[in-house]
């Protein structure tokens, strides 16, 4: 028995050889091959991420614009705006042309003087016939500097 038991380790001992052992990391981040288009694939993916955030926050804000602007309240104040625009829209009109337009009230004037003046909601305008156009001047009250000026031919509409 000492004898097979003798042979046996001799031909394990003969058999067994070692290798150094070697460890590749498998992530790109740690082995550096292919490590650019690893960084690329996260830069991206975070990028589509902030889009669908800013895509998805855009998203609620219209719907919350949408959704204020449907209220009843929103509804009328629109609806009575626009109403309040057309009948300033026809004084300066009636002002400015009469009630038919063989007839007009204001009349062109040299030295630019106002056919009417109108005060709503902290604005001043004034409206008058200059030369050959008509102009219709919208000033802040609370700073006279800020204005808005509209000139029309007056020529054009063949009175």
């Amino acid at each position: 028995m000492k004898k097979t038991t003798l042979a046996l380790l001799a031909s394990i001992a003969l058999s067994a050889s070692a290798a150094e052992l070697q460890h590749n990391f498998n992530s790109p981040a740690f082995s550096g091959l292919g490590y650019s288009s690893h960084v690329l694939t996260l830069k991206q993916l975070e990028d589509q991420q902030k889009d669908k955030n800013k895509q998805a926050a855009d998203a609620l804000k219209a719907a919350a614009e949408r959704e204020a602007a449907n209220t009843p309240q929103a509804r009328f104040k629109a609806s009575m705006e626009t109403r309040i625009y057309s009948e300033l829209a026809k004084r300066i009109s009636d002002s400015l042309f009469g009630s038919s337009p063989n007839a007009p009230s204001c009349t062109p004037t040299t030295s630019g003087g106002p056919c009417g003046d109108i005060d709503i909601g902290g604005q001043n305008i004034t409206w008058r016939i200059q030369g050959t156009n008509i102009v219709v001047r919208i000033v802040e009250v609370a700073n006279p500097n800020n204005y808005t000026e509209l000139t029309m031919p007056y020529a054009a509409f063949d009175i």
